[in-house]
């Protein structure tokens, strides 16, 4: 019998179609944006007090802060090789 180096045979077959389905979802979420009415009191030496209502807001542009969200797939669809050792 040869001690020499051990020969190996393998085979990889594949029937059918590779096929994946896959759903993700993330929820993000911001700051809220406020515009329009602004509403104080003001206090003035001696202890006098005034309340100032004041809603004279036209045009007005608003905008949350931003928010991000991170999603991953590493699913695997097919046939596959690495290097390194294989182990039956």
């Amino acid at each position: 019998m040869d001690q020499g180096s051990p020969t190996t045979t393998g085979s990889n077959l594949q029937d059918g179609d590779n096929t994946k389905s896959f759903t993700q979802s993330a929820d993000g979420t911001s700051g809220d944006s406020i515009a329009g009415q602004v509403t104080g009191v003001v206090t003035s030496a001696g202890g006098a007090v005034s309340v100032v209502v004041a809603n004279e807001s036209t045009d007005i542009d608003a905008e949350s802060g931003v928010s991000t969200f991170d999603n991953n797939d590493d699913q695997f669809v097919g046939l596959f090789v690495s290097n390194g050792p294989l182990n039956i």
